[in-house]
């Protein structure tokens, strides 16, 4: 579960324009185009990975897969900080390519304007025991796509709220940002889906009831 209080684009004081699920489409495109100019980025589809970075987080497997969507005519922001090897293939790659944006820091009221304005977050992890960035992604009206493992195979409906690849595979996460992209081009559809996002519950409201269901049937 995450804190809706800290984490609620209709009372984010942070982002650059507070929106909620009845006029997301308006709010989503006003945080894009200020994002984006920020970042000196083209208006395409954007994409996003914020975490530590950590060989569990996967970054290796995105580096691949971006080598291999370079026709796609996307954005890809990467934001956080870890690994010195891990950093310096992310810079290596930021710049082989302009339509990336590194920044190797720790940044939360930055993170709080990317999960705002970009349209996909990439969490491509190799194992991930509950994880609380695709949920917050999913009230921010991002899409996530993330590995099957863990929290997130818990948390994300495949083609629902979300997207799944078989964790680890370069191959089979540039397929899914393929697929992505094709529902992003299907409004009807893809307005669909970012609304069972936001929809999606992940208050403690609902997680502390399921805890203590639990533990009462533990106990038994």
């Amino acid at each position: 579960g995450i804190d809706y209080d800290s984490w609620d684009r209709a009372k984010d004081e942070v982002i650059f324009h507070k929106c909620d699920i009845n006029n997301w489409e308006v709010g989503k495109k006003d945080n894009k185009d200020d994002l984006l100019k920020c970042l000196g980025l083209e208006n395409r589809p954007t994409f996003f990975f914020v975490v530590r970075m950590a060989s569990q987080k996967g970054l290796d497997v995105l580096i691949k897969a971006i080598n291999g969507i370079a026709h796609l005519n996307v954005n890809v922001i990467i934001l956080g900080s870890g690994n010195p090897k891990i950093q310096t293939n992310v810079l290596g790659i930021s710049k082989k390519f302009p339509w990336i944006k590194a920044e190797l820091e720790h940044n939360e009221e930055h993170a709080h304007k990317i999960y705002a304005g970009s349209d996909f977050i990439i969490i491509p992890s190799r194992y991930e025991p509950c994880g609380l960035i695709q949920m917050i992604a999913m009230k921010y009206g991002t899409i996530p796509i993330a590995s099957n493992t863990g929290g997130l195979r818990d948390s994300i409906l495949n083609g629902k709220n979300g997207f799944l690849f078989k964790k680890g595979q370069s191959a089979r996460l540039k397929k899914t940002i393929e697929r992505a992209l094709s529902r992003m081009k299907d409004k009807d559809k893809y307005k669909k889906m970012v609304e069972r996002a936001m929809k999606t519950d992940f208050s403690w409201d609902k997680s502390a009831v399921l805890y203590k269901k639990l533990y009462e049937e533990m106990m038994k």
